[in-house]
């Protein structure tokens, strides 16, 4: 492997045969799509990366918005560090190595990240950084963006898929082991089916858990936005949703107990007040009205992924035992029915604010 790597570092990097002994090379293990190594070549930091090509099948494109975002970003005033990649020596993005798709970044040092919200003022620093990055991207042109998963927010896609799944599941026992979650998730399929909303598109991050935020190691504000391979266009619903989804829980997404459950209101009175403080003067009312029902739509379509993929014997999420995507589809429907006993009063500091 070692070799391997060396090898396809060459292609971005000039360095003598003499000193490949002295490269470092580290195998982070993070995130779960694709292979990430630190490397250190001529005393200097890098991130190398494998793209996980089987979930990302158009890895120029995912380049591309990359490019387009970090110029709109250096076009203002925005503060933070900027996502940028080191070109090949043939000044492409990405070095093709087989059916591999490589590429290198520099590494953002001094930095360190949380991997999941642990207070109410992580929860207001995450929103309010990704509040101002949106904020920033609300003028760059929504055409100018490649679509890099297709449907990924279509509620109503989603709810094909698991309907699907009931029809061709070809195991009795696990339809009888998800009978009550699958009642529950069928009495509310109308709250979320053929919903059109008269919103705008914008360019929108697609993955805003704090684990996708670097940290100054001296200040403690945040340094950059990391992880930008789901940038595309979608609604603020989107990243919003997302950010009470996984903000504000309880507890982890694999959590047994679904009885224990719970959207903390006070983390969500915090997520929505960083956020709103940057993104005030660029959302527009209609968007606000919806801001908790993007919120239920976010975790509801989880809960559907996870119990489509637990129907369909587990072919997309990774799992450590037999129910383990069906501890998360519960665990989600949980906190959506949290979410709901508590709309009122998070419509309330909504319209306050």
């Amino acid at each position: 492997m070692q070799e391997n790597l060396i090898k396809i570092l060459h292609n971005f990097l000039n360095f003598s045969v003499d000193t490949e002994g002295s490269v470092f090379i580290e195998n982070l293990k993070s995130g779960h799509i694709n292979d990430t190594f630190k490397v250190i070549v001529n005393q200097q930091n890098f991130i190398l990366q494998r793209v996980n090509t089987a979930i990302f099948p158009e890895p120029l494109k995912i380049m591309e918005n990359i490019e387009t975002v970090a110029n709109h970003l250096k076009s203002k005033d925005y503060t933070k560090s900027i996502l940028e990649f080191v070109k090949t020596k043939n000044n492409a993005s990405i070095h093709f190595d087989g059916e591999d798709a490589w590429r290198l970044m520099p590494f953002i040092g001094n930095t360190y990240s949380i991997l999941k919200v642990e207070n109410e003022n992580q929860a207001f620093i995450a929103a309010e950084a990704f509040g101002e990055y949106l904020n920033f991207l609300s003028d760059l042109d929504v055409n100018t963006i490649h679509t890099i998963l297709p449907n990924f927010h279509n509620a109503d896609f989603r709810i094909q898929q698991h309907q699907d799944a009931l029809k061709n599941t070809p195991s009795v026992s696990r339809l009888k082991n998800a009978e009550k979650g699958l009642v529950f998730i069928q009495k509310h399929l109308p709250y979320f089916a053929n919903k059109k909303l008269d919103i705008p598109l914008r360019v929108t991050h697609n993955d805003t858990k704090i684990s996708n935020i670097l940290f100054d190691k001296t200040t403690h504000h945040t340094a950059c936005i990391i992880d930008l391979d789901t940038l595309q266009t979608s609604t603020l619903l989107a990243d919003f949703g997302d950010m009470v989804r996984s903000y504000t829980c309880s507890h982890d997404e694999d959590f047994a107990d679904a009885t224990q459950i719970q959207m903390r209101f006070s983390y969500f009175e915090a997520l929505f007040l960083g956020f709103h403080k940057k993104i005030s003067q660029k959302i527009l009312e209609e968007e606000k009205t919806l801001l908790v029902y993007g919120a239920e739509r976010t975790v509801f379509v989880q809960a559907l992924r996870f119990m489509t993929d637990y129907l369909n014997n587990d072919v997309y999420y990774q799992t450590e035992y037999a129910e383990h995507n069906l501890v998360r589809a519960q665990n989600q429907l949980a906190l959506f029915t949290s979410i709901q006993q508590q709309r009122g009063k998070m419509e309330t500091l909504i319209r306050k604010v």
